[in-house]
């Protein structure tokens, strides 16, 4: 009887167990199935968060997303308000090396700056001081006096924030066009100049430069075109009362939109790529919805040589200027099919071989 009792208490324990490991489950597979509900859009500073669709951290996004998203702030200069972009941190090495400051520092063989220099281990880009403020809580940043922050998102030329361990050796009798130093990726061939503009304390280590976005990139990238798991932050802030119509197609050609997941599993982005990433918005953007209605009829617009001639053998700059302008009238078509052609040998009867 006894030993009855014992097997229907070990039973009961063990369904407790299988219920509860049901119920944990099916949270967790929720969870994976829907990213979205990761995200608490009141806790963003900005009005546009880029994430992974995939719900993970962090972003790692290749640099080729940031390029356009950059130059958009040129052509909808009346909706974006500000762009913060940051990249991953990179260690300092034989790679990646610092050079030039040995004629803006004072007594630079000294071994107080050499302690310093050695201090420095890392270098992240930035396009805001908010780069700075996410990595080194209750920091305080000087940005010298004839220098503005916006500078950090120039193209052309390229600006540094230093840790004030470094600021208490820089000669002050230089001219502030004369401070500057150079960052070298042999790996890549990248090189760049970086003006001093500004310094920040903390009672962290003062370990990180804080580097123009654009002129790291261009020192990682050096004579590559991309730079992959470049892009650690991506976030853009907007003025609301203007009409976000056309920068909500620019968005959507890159980005899918978190609200309306469903309908970009079968996409490809404008870089003809699965959508990888998402925009999480805090703004009044309206979802678009790219789903076909029903009784929906597809006009099929198909480009042919105008002399009849049966193989297109159309130059790629037409292809090109079809998809990279395809988030100006992706409002009006649902796909965009190009093919390259079967390259090869013609003999003389022009049959392609090998």
């Amino acid at each position: 009887m006894e030993k009855n009792k014992r097997y229907n208490v070990i039973t009961i324990i063990a369904i407790i167990l299988a219920v509860i490991a049901t119920v944990l489950l099916s949270v967790s597979c929720n969870n994976l199935q829907d990213p979205s509900n990761d995200f608490n859009v009141t806790t963003f500073n900005s009005d546009i968060v880029i994430k992974r669709i995939d719900g993970k951290e962090p972003l790692n996004m290749p640099y080729r997303y940031a390029i356009p998203v950059l130059s958009a702030g040129f052509k909808y200069g009346e909706e974006i308000a500000g762009i913060n972009v940051s990249s991953v941190r990179y260690s300092l090495n034989n790679s990646l090396s610092l050079s030039g400051f040995e004629g803006v520092l004072v007594n630079a063989d000294s071994g107080a700056v050499r302690s310093v220099m050695d201090s420095i281990k890392y270098c992240k880009g930035i396009t805001t001081l908010s780069g700075i403020i996410s990595d080194k809580e209750n920091c305080k940043i000087t940005i010298y006096e004839g220098y503005t922050e916006d500078l950090l998102a120039e193209n052309l030329q390229h600006y540094a924030i230093i840790p004030s361990t470094l600021s208490e050796h820089i000669n002050n009798e230089l001219p502030d066009y004369d401070k500057v130093f150079s960052l070298t990726n042999i790996e890549t061939n990248g090189l760049a100049q970086f003006r001093i503009i500004g310094e920040y304390t903390t009672k962290k280590e003062q370990n990180t430069l804080y580097l123009s976005f654009t002129g790291l990139s261009k020192v990682i990238a050096g004579e590559q075109k991309d730079i992959a798991e470049h892009v650690d932050c991506l976030e853009i802030d907007v003025n609301e009362e203007k009409d976000l119509t056309d920068f909500t197609f620019f968005l959507f050609s890159y980005f899918a939109d978190y609200n309306m997941l469903s309908q970009y599993s079968n996409r490809i982005n404008i870089l003809n790529e699965p959508y990888p990433y998402m925009f999480v918005n805090s703004v009044d953007i309206k979802p678009i919805v790219l789903t076909e209605e029903d009784g929906f009829k597809k006009n099929i617009i198909t480009i042919s040589r105008i002399d009849g001639k049966e193989n297109l053998n159309m130059s790629h700059m037409y292809a090109d200027r079809l998809v990279w302008d395809y988030n100006i009238y992706s409002r009006y078509i649902t796909d965009l099919i190009i093919s390259t052609g079967v390259k090869g040998f013609a003999d003389e009867n022009n049959n392609l071989t090998d």
